[in-house]
């Protein structure tokens, strides 16, 4: 629970080998662009809540 809490405290914080909300956010932001630039009639992204309100902040 201490690393959780310290990564909403902090979005760049990340444990050793692993990804901080932040790196996380760009990632999925990359690929959001990929799939909106595709020619994908009707592509489908599921995501949970925590990282749909990442996205949404970012957009």
């Amino acid at each position: 629970m201490h690393h959780l809490r310290l990564s909403f405290e902090n979005w760049d914080y990340k444990i050793d080998g692993g990804e901080s909300l932040n790196d996380i956010k760009r990632r999925v932001l990359r690929a959001l662009k990929k799939i909106a630039q595709s020619d994908f009639e009707r592509p489908i992204v599921t995501a949970h809540g925590n990282l749909i309100a990442a996205v949404l902040g970012a957009i």
